[in-house]
């Protein structure tokens, strides 16, 4: 899936909203509307909107990350950072091997995070709906 690349707003918790719209080549405002939320995200507020842009999770809830996780295709990823572990959302681009981040600009490539203290926490795999 080719992605394009949105970073949230700077100051903000849209993290999941830019997921949304790189997923739904949306923009972020109607990323939003769709959500019906321009704060935090909850991974229900993500289920719900995948299906609403025509796409689907591979499993109703988060699923916790392994020791040696073999990463789907396509998916958002939970990681956790900092003294109190704030929560963010990333995307995972298996056709490109990397992260998009929506609080930089720039692509990620592995080994991700570790050495600044971030973690990868869980994942929903995002597949494409199949009309059937």
């Amino acid at each position: 899936m080719r992605i394009k690349k949105v970073t949230q707003p700077k100051g903000t918790n849209q993290c999941g909203q830019a997921i949304i719209a790189m997923l739904g080549n949306i923009s972020i405002q109607e990323a939003i509307k769709i959500m019906g939320t321009a704060g935090l995200t909850r991974t229900k507020h993500l289920l719900e909107a995948l299906e609403k842009i025509g796409l689907k999770a591979g499993s109703d809830k988060l699923l916790h990350i392994p020791k040696n996780w073999i990463k789907p295709e396509l998916c958002i990823v939970h990681i956790g950072f900092g003294k109190h572990w704030k929560k963010h959302w990333t995307l995972w681009n298996g056709q490109e091997d990397c992260f998009y981040d929506p609080a930089i600009k720039t692509k990620i490539i592995e080994p991700f995070y570790e050495d600044g203290g971030a973690r990868k926490l869980s994942y929903l795999e995002v597949k494409k709906e199949t009309k059937g």
